[in-house]
């Protein structure tokens, strides 16, 4: 019995954390037709939780994401409440192995299109870029602009057509709340849908 009350304790953890935190789901629009998906997740860096709206199918899915998540005043994110353009430029300052290393398993799956030998080099190229970058990330970006909703936003395109990485980093300051909005993508297509639904993320 004690077992069976343990284990009914245990389930219950997850729906009852979800209940008591935000969800940032409900703050966006997700077309029906765009096929995507959103859904509020535990934000294992943060111990909060995030929305990630990503395609309810297909090869690239783990390739396109947009993710919202809920800034705190203290520590690595305090920069967005004293310079909202210094933490978006911030954001673009990251290690970008693990995402090349992600582009070069497309290349090694031989039911994948894009493993052709053209397309393949396009990869390898790109991910060898992602790779270099570091601290020099800013040079494939714009400087830091405003939507026409208010939210700052840094726009970044590595690589180049036939193959470009598309990342945005948004920031959206609700009095002395602040979130971040993060958009990748290899799609252009993909791209302007989550434009589309990082504008229609609404405020408290």
């Amino acid at each position: 019995m004690r077992g069976a009350l343990l284990t009914l304790v245990l389930l219950l953890i997850p729906v009852v954390a979800r209940a008591t935190g935000e969800q940032l789901c409900d703050r966006l629009f997700v077309p029906p037709g765009y096929g995507l998906v959103c859904e509020d997740l535990p934000d294992e860096g943060e111990g909060g939780w995030k929305a990630e709206v990503r395609p309810a199918e297909g090869s690239f899915a783990e390739f396109s994401r947009l993710t919202v998540r809920h800034l705190r005043p203290e520590g690595v994110d305090r920069l967005a409440w004293e310079d909202g353009d210094a933490w978006l430029e911030a954001q673009m300052r990251i290690d970008m192995g693990a995402y090349a290393e992600s582009l070069r398993a497309l290349t090694r799956d031989p039911d994948n299109p894009l493993s052709a030998d053209g397309m393949r080099q396009a990869i390898k190229a790109l991910a060898s870029a992602l790779e270099k970058l570091g601290g020099l990330a800013l040079a494939a970006c714009d400087r830091p602009t405003r939507t026409a909703g208010g939210q700052r936003m840094l726009r970044c395109r590595f690589g180049t057509e036939p193959l470009a990485l598309y990342i945005q980093v948004r920031l959206v300051e609700d009095g002395e709340q602040r979130y971040a909005i993060n958009i990748r993508t290899l799609s252009a297509r993909r791209l302007r849908h989550f434009e589309a639904i990082a504008n229609s993320f609404t405020l408290g």
